[in-house]
């Protein structure tokens, strides 16, 4: 079974501060916009992490 689009909304939010409990009203805007930039950092982190050292001190 596939996630579907709902699956990604809410992970995504999750990462905006969404706790995604039972009664909550479905994420906004803002959460959303949070959680996309906390996805971007983390790419970037990965992205680094995966790059060869060059030009390091010491």
């Amino acid at each position: 079974m596939r996630p579907d689009l709902d699956f990604y909304i809410v992970a995504v939010a999750r990462l905006g501060g969404y706790l995604a409990r039972k009664h909550d009203a479905p994420p906004g805007a803002i959460i959303l916009w949070r959680g996309f930039s906390r996805l971007a950092d983390l790419v970037i982190g990965f992205e680094a992490a995966a790059q060869p050292e060059q030009n390091t001190c010491g």
